[in-house]
């Protein structure tokens, strides 16, 4: 676990070059990848119902 830490801050750090606005902006976008590819099933919207426009 802290090997892979210590990788993903490297990565940050290396795309951020050092700035910390970047490095800021990097976190929030991984967490929000994450929670978006995370989330459970039910929390999805539907396809079908995007296309028609309605929930299921």
């Amino acid at each position: 676990m802290l090997m892979r830490t210590g990788v993903a801050l490297a990565g940050f750090y290396f795309v951020a070059q050092g700035d910390w606005t970047r490095l800021l902006a990097c976190f929030l976008a991984a967490r929000a990848a994450v929670t978006r590819l995370t989330r459970p099933d039910e929390e999805k919207p539907h396809r079908l119902a995007e296309e028609v426009g309605r929930e299921p």
